[in-house]
């Protein structure tokens, strides 16, 4: 809200008298003459306001003259005269005044020789709740609002001299830095400190460097700055260094090596590039390649590397093993394998000579020769012996089966020379008879057979199956659960083994191949012909299948000759994915005394005399059991569902404790607790 005048009170106002108010609202002295301020003295005078959280202060409203007879002062329309009322949220208040005419206090400021001076801060409500600016109090002498003097203004103090050096260029890569400026205080001569007002860099060839100081009167009042321009050049070549000339076998790996170039300006931002690859003559072949660096300037250095690659090693001839063939049987020589690390296959290749010693045991001798470009040559041999080594060919009878008693024979074998063709008598070199339980035998006759050398022998079999009619048999069955087994549940079965021979079995059993292979569910026993056997058996399938559940159940026997008789069942029992009530492990719709056990087992091992009893599925969730010797002391029980990841449930327990499982509540598979103390 503005600051207005307005007529009120024409009465001529006493020498020195601000009036903010038809009253003395403060006495402005003049410290010249230690008396009030006169009309004479040309002083004016203004209201200045500022936020209790701020120290910079706003004019607020007009000037007014002092000692002036003039009107009072108005503020926003609002009586002035009366005593102070309450106002709104308080703010900072002054009056300030000065002469020699100018038009605020602050264009006053600079000017030296004219009176200025200003009031006591004064902290008083406003004249409105939320005004910015506000209303100024109807009264400041509520406030507190005193006499002040004016003094004579000193004005601004004259500046420093601050010189800085001339412009300079340096060489990059060089030690240099910039030439300290000098300061002289403008009021005292004295030399006064100069500190970085800041250093820019701009470009790169050439790079420009300017450094700013500045240095401050002693008053503080004036500040004068300087620079200084440094101009960076590179006019340096970089420092290009290739390695030295060398000599490398040919096809060995090599390669050129990369020079080293180092820049005293641009370090290792330097490019470096192939200029050219120049390859001359064959035995040896001389290969020179030159780079080129260059740095961020343009400045640029070449250097080369020669590397001769001479063929000194003749070439890889790789003959193949010596072999042996079968005398009358078509063969050749393998070709040999040739390789050249230089020359690759432009290779020679031939044939030296191929040498036949011996008569019934032949060696053949074949000799090569590779020979490369740069006339280094090698040789390889490869000898094939010829020999007659050949089986007879021998041809027995097919297996056959035939009853005990019918009159049977061995089918006679035919064997052949290999070479000649010639038909080679046979000899029988045993028979063997092995019982495979009390009907069958089997006999396997074995014949040999040599060839006309005598150095090679041939032999063949023939296996004859001998069965009878009176043979001992036994038979299995299971039958599956009537419901389907949930996971983690325990999957019940029952069975029948059955003779079902003319012979007595002992040593009867049946074994299971779940939850692990020869699992024993039934036996050892004995059974008569005819007869059989009931039995019942179960086991846990795992938590994480819901089915179905195969296995194999195998019975054995013993007759009484000693035959090992065997029979196989395998069955396929469904499965469910969810329980029908939690803690039903079988899932037959019935939580036993036995499956609560197994849900409760107690798992804290380090006291073994502390475990549950009378547990009880309150249903819906809610379990409730006895802590045997666990008076005074408190549990935490905790829940799994696959003895690896416990829940910590709500709550401690007690000797008769309650819990609520939400798992269990929702069919989860199987649950276990255990208990942790405390």
């Amino acid at each position: 809200m503005a600051v207005v005048l307005a007529v009120a009170n024409a009465a001529a106002q006493p020498s020195g008298t601000v009036n903010f108010g038809n009253h003395s609202s403060s006495r402005v002295i003049n410290g010249q003459t230690s008396l009030p301020v006169s009309a004479a003295d040309n002083v004016r005078a203004a209201l200045y306001w500022a936020p209790l959280a701020s120290s910079t202060f706003i004019q607020l409203g007009a000037t007014v003259p002092v000692g002036t007879p003039l009107p009072g002062l108005y503020v926003g329309g609002t009586r002035t005269n009366g005593p102070a009322t309450p106002g709104g949220s308080s703010a900072k208040f002054q009056v300030r005044a000065w002469s020699g005419g100018y038009a605020t206090y602050e264009t006053a400021l600079p000017h030296a020789g004219i009176l200025i001076g200003q009031s006591a801060v004064i902290i008083n409500p406003t004249g409105d709740l939320w005004g910015s600016p506000p209303a100024p109090p109807v009264s400041l002498l509520a406030g507190g609002l005193f006499s002040f003097t004016l003094t004579t203004n000193a004005g601004l103090a004259q500046p420093p001299t601050l010189t800085c050096a001339s412009n300079k260029t340096v060489q990059c890569g060089t030690a240099w830095a910039f030439d300290a400026p000098t300061a002289m205080d403008g009021c005292t001569t004295n030399s006064l400190p100069v500190y970085v007002l800041n250093t820019t860099s701009n470009g790169q060839c050439p790079q420009l460097i300017t450094r700013a100081w500045a240095a401050t009167n002693s008053c503080d009042t004036n500040c004068t700055t300087c620079s200084q321009l440094v101009t960076v050049v590179d006019t340096t070549p970089p420092v290009l260094i290739c390695a030295s000339n060398k000599t490398v076998q040919c096809g060995t790996a090599w390669a050129f090596d990369p020079p080293t170039a180092t820049d005293a300006c641009s370090g290792s931002n330097v490019t470096l590039s192939v200029v050219s690859t120049i390859t001359n003559g064959v035995c040896p072949q001389v290969i020179t390649r030159t780079w080129t660096a260059t740095d961020l300037c343009g400045n640029s250095n070449v250097c080369a590397q020669v590397v001769t690659v001479v063929d000194t090693k003749p070439p890889v001839l790789i003959c193949a093993s010596d072999k042996t063939v079968q005398c009358g049987s078509g063969w050749t020589f393998d070709a040999p394998v040739l390789t050249d690390a230089c020359r690759g296959s432009n290779v020679t290749l031939s044939v030296v000579g191929t040498v036949t010693n011996g008569a019934c045991s032949q060696t053949v001798t074949r000799t090569w020769l590779a020979a490369d470009l740069c006339g280094n040559s090698t040789i390889c041999s490869q000898v094939v012996s010829v020999v007659a080594t050949g089986l007879p060919v021998f041809l027995c009878g097919t297996n056959k089966t035939v009853l005990c008693d019918t009159n049977w024979a061995f089918d006679l074998p035919q064997a052949t020379d290999p070479c000649s063709g010639e038909m080679l008598p046979v000899a029988i070199l045993g028979t063997v008879s092995n019982s495979l339980g009390s009907c069958i035998q089997l006999l396997t006759r074995t014949w040999i057979a040599t060839n006309a050398c005598n150095t090679n022998i041939a032999t063949c079999s023939q296996t004859v199956t001998v069965t009878c009619s009176n043979c001992p048999v036994i038979a299995v069955t299971k039958q599956c659960p009537p419901w389907p087994v949930p996971p983690g549940g325990t999957l019940a079965f029952t069975g029948t083994v059955t003779n079902t021979g003319n012979l007595a079995l002992t040593n009867v059993l049946v074994v299971n191949d779940q939850p692990a292979p020869n699992t024993v569910v039934f036996g050892p026993a004995s059974l008569e012909p005819g007869t059989g056997a009931q039995f019942g058996a179960s086991y846990r399938v795992p938590p994480c299948s819901c089915g179905p559940f195969v296995d194999t159940l195998t019975a054995r026997g013993v007759s009484p000759y000693g035959a090992v008789v065997t029979s196989t069942f395998t069955t396929t029992c469904p499965g469910t994915n969810s329980y029908a009530l939690a803690g039903d492990l079988n899932g037959d719709g019935i939580v036993d005394q036995e499956e609560l056990n197994a849900v409760l087992a107690n798992y804290w091992a380090s006291s073994p005399w502390l475990y549950m009893t009378n547990p009880a599925s309150l249903g819906g969730g809610f379990f409730q059991f006895a802590l045997t010797n666990a008076t005074g002391w408190n549990f935490t029980v905790m829940a799994s569902s696959n003895l690896v990841d416990w829940t910590t449930l709500p709550g401690p327990a007690y000797p008769v404790y309650q819990f609520y499982d939400p798992e269990a509540a929702s069919n989860a598979p199987v649950r276990v607790y255990r208990l942790r103390y405390p």
